[in-house]
């Protein structure tokens, strides 16, 4: 994340927003530019009164648009998603306060609005001294969502989430065990279950041309701001 976008809403004693209209709403690039883990801004605001502040931090070629008259960030183009793509990644919070008499110093510290979903097999060697090298992945998260309310930090418009074919993660190591996948998932709530399905491409020529394989894991739990791990030997099985 490079990029901070924020808008300061009055609230009301209880935390909610008076008017789904933000009173100060500011676009900061490269905020966070140079692996800088934090940034300050000021404001100007009432004494007396409470307010909100949504904050949302992402790359520089993210894929989101953010609604601050609804409060939400969506997928500006779901299809066109892909798998391994670190701009994907992003962080958010939402504050509440009241404005006291003279200089009022807040901080937030910005947190995941996903899951991390981290697919990896441990039999790459096995596999790869069969012929089997894989090339592209693909992961289908079939009761996902595709946006995000930043007031109530749950997901919106379920369904279908596809996380098209790209280049697998490149870091086997020496026992076989391989990452990959790495995908971002908005969740419903804190946690959630999802319903699986991953592919694969095989890049090795050897086996007379490229063949595929493809899996599904159902029921997948999942955490806001913390990773999912699906381990096991994906590639081959045992036998005689």
């Amino acid at each position: 994340a490079e990029d901070l976008e924020y808008a300061i809403y009055e609230a009301n004693a209880d935390g909610s927003l008076k008017d789904s209209t933000p009173e100060i709403k500011k676009e900061v690039a490269g905020a966070f530019a140079d692996n800088a883990l934090e940034t300050t801004f000021s404001e100007r605001l009432v004494n007396g009164k409470h307010y909100v502040i949504l904050f949302w931090a992402d790359a520089t070629d993210d894929p989101y648009t953010g609604d601050w008259d609804t409060q939400t960030i969506s997928l500006t183009n779901p299809a066109a998603l892909n798998a391994q793509n670190e701009s994907l990644d992003a962080f958010y919070k939402k504050i509440f306060f009241t404005v006291k008499s003279g200089q009022l110093e807040q901080t937030a510290v910005l947190s995941r609005p996903f899951a991390q979903l981290n697919i990896i097999t441990n039999d790459a060697t096995e596999a790869a001294q069969s012929g089997v090298v894989v090339e592209n992945v693909k992961v289908v998260v079939k009761n996902g969502y595709s946006s995000f309310d930043l007031v109530d930090g749950t997901g919106e418009d379920q369904g279908d989430v596809t996380f098209d074919f790209a280049a697998k993660q490149e870091n086997a190591n020496a026992e076989g065990v391989q990452l990959l996948a790495v995908n971002y998932l908005f969740t419903g709530g804190e946690k959630s279950l999802v319903d699986v399905e991953f592919a694969y491409t095989d890049g090795d020529l050897t086996k007379g041309g490229n063949a595929s394989g493809s899996m599904e894991f159902a029921s997948v739990p999942v955490q806001r701001n913390y990773r999912t791990n699906i381990v096991g030997s994906l590639l081959t099985s045992e036998g005689l």
